[in-house]
């Protein structure tokens, strides 16, 4: 799938939550609560039963 599923097979298991830095691998866009994740990052929290929580930037950063 990606680096991510990867990372998770080799170490066959991931914390309950993931926080997630508003990489644009997993964030369609928004921030923090408001994030849209893109379906590939919805499938992996499927798989592998953990919640993505994305960090809120300051509101500068919300027009992009």
């Amino acid at each position: 799938m990606c680096f991510f599923d990867e990372a998770l097979k080799f170490w066959e298991h991931a914390a309950p939550v993931c926080i997630i830095d508003n990489t644009n691998l997993a964030r369609l866009r928004g921030t923090g609560k408001d994030a849209v994740i893109v379906p590939e990052m919805e499938a992996l929290e499927d798989l592998w039963h953990l919640q993505a929580v994305f960090r809120r930037f300051p509101d500068r950063y919300d027009r992009f």
